[in-house]
């Protein structure tokens, strides 16, 4: 099936393509899964971003071939997406409530568009990104409208929203993007960024930087995944900055977590002092973030008395750096 081009709507650069399928549903008077349906697009595939689905879905709108090619978020293996060329972790992509700039909505609709003509930049589905780059205002979830019938339907649940009057006020405060939020507009832009988080993936960066930040700002013991997303925003910005230091800010403050804690050389003095980001590198086996294992383990080995026949995050220790009172006993022939 071809639409007619009467049907067809523009596409506005930085759309995702089941936001421009929404848009386009909703200008035909149906929603997101009828208009699949009767198009041949398996709705699944389309949220999963598979080549020949977005395909289907350029052919049934004659849109160029290249359409959505850096907007489309790509399902990949181990619960990732990739999005231009970046990876993002599937639970940092926003799958199941509206989430707008109000600024941005309240603009256009007050400039008389309708709701098939209100688009979703990319950005707003990454939920990391809580500011808004045009509006300098929060982005916002709104959770409670449509259901998983509707899920991603973005056109439908807009005007729904607006009739059950959940849309927020346009007359936010404003709030600077973060240097963490630059950090992905960048990366996603293609831009090289000269930071510590650009060796890791995308998906690790932010995770770092919020696990860095959550430990900086709440205590080691605190989990950054129990935090709101105002929360979320404040310890990205801060794990970010710690990180533009590089090696030099992360080990000042594993030093800071140490001048603050009792701590032996064993397992439960390193949970005590490092806590979450501890546990973190100890028992993950995801590689991206081996950078900061690294980190953390010559931190350890350089200011805590381990040596030979320890391991420390996975390795063996093979050269003693510092001595305790108990290590240095016999070789001193000092009976323990």
């Amino acid at each position: 099936m071809i639409l007619h081009p009467s049907f067809v709507l523009s596409v506005v650069p930085g759309e995702t393509p089941v936001g421009y399928a929404s848009r386009v549903a909703f200008g035909l008077g149906i929603s997101l899964r009828v208009f699949c349906s009767r198009t041949d697009i398996p709705l699944q595939k389309l949220f999963e971003g598979e080549a020949e689905t977005i395909g289907t879905l350029r052919t049934v709108c004659q849109l160029p071939q290249d359409t959505f090619a850096d907007t489309t978020f790509i399902a990949t293996p181990g619960r990732r997406l990739m999005l231009a060329g970046q990876t993002l972790s599937i639970d940092q992509v926003n799958r199941e409530a509206l989430r707008v700039c109000p600024a941005c909505i309240r603009e256009q609709l007050s400039e008389g568009r309708g709701f098939h003509e209100i688009w979703s930049p990319r950005e707003w589905s990454i939920t990391p990104l809580h500011v808004c780059n045009i509006h300098a205002v929060p982005i916002v979830g709104i959770t409670d409208v449509g259901g998983r019938s509707h899920r991603q339907d973005f056109a439908g649940r807009l005007r729904e929203a607006s009739i059950q009057g959940l849309l927020p006020s346009s007359t936010m405060e404003s709030v600077p993007e973060s240097g963490l939020g630059q950090h992905i507009r960048q990366r996603l832009l293609g831009v090289d960024v000269d930071h510590w988080l650009s060796r890791l993936p995308l998906y690790a960066s932010i995770k770092t930087a919020y696990m860095i930040g959550s430990a900086a700002v709440h205590g080691v013991g605190q989990a950054w995944v129990d935090l709101s997303p105002a929360e979320r925003f404040e310890v990205g910005r801060v794990g970010h900055d710690i990180l533009n230091e590089g090696e030099a800010g992360l080990r000042g403050l594993f030093t800071e977590f140490q001048r603050s804690s009792f701590f032996e050389a064993n397992t439960s003095g390193l949970l005590n002092t490092f806590g979450r980001i501890y546990v973190s590198m100890s028992q993950g086996d995801d590689s991206a973030f081996d950078p900061l294992a690294d980190v953390l383990r010559r931190h350890i080995i350089d200011t805590m008395p381990f040596g030979p026949g320890d391991v420390v995050l996975g390795q063996e220790v093979t050269e003693r750096r510092l001595h305790s009172a108990r290590t240095v006993a016999p070789e001193l022939g000092v009976p323990s």
